[in-house]
């Protein structure tokens, strides 16, 4: 599992999802903004999609 800490950036791009999803096999994905993050005030959760 990877560690992200204040001042790291990520991305999830299509090239690298395909290395770990499966075609229409929901997945999650749990966002937590803190005060150090600048989408401070957005929704944290665990949110859940289906790769296409």
């Amino acid at each position: 599992a990877a560690t992200v800490t204040a001042g790291d950036k990520v991305a999830l791009v299509a090239e690298d999802a395909s290395a770990f999803l499966t075609l229409g096999v929901k997945a999650y994905v749990q966002f937590r903004p803190d005060v150090g993050d600048p989408c401070i005030g957005a929704d944290s959760g665990i949110y859940n999609f289906y790769p296409e």
